[in-house]
């Protein structure tokens, strides 16, 4: 999102700095994960979803996640998205 604010180039391209969301009805004992294209980029959803249930702290599911998604990057990559 920071790179759409004031980025000329991404502009010509068709970046905006316009969220998109949507409205949803929640539910107790939903739950909602909000992640970057950092975690999605290795990651599925599928997978996502299953490895944030199995952990009853959303503070430690969020560092599992992030652990995750990190070691995904570097066995691709010499550097890591944002995550």
């Amino acid at each position: 999102f920071t790179r759409s604010l004031g980025d000329t180039v991404a502009h010509e391209i068709g970046v905006s700095e316009k969220p998109e969301f949507k409205q949803l009805a929640v539910q107790d004992g939903d739950v909602i994960i909000i992640a970057s294209d950092g975690v999605t980029e290795y990651l599925d959803t599928e997978e996502i979803v299953e490895m944030v249930n199995e952990i009853d702290d959303p503070a430690e599911a969020a560092r599992i996640l992030v652990k995750s998604s990190a070691a995904l990057w570097a066995a691709e990559n010499d550097y890591c998205d944002d995550i």
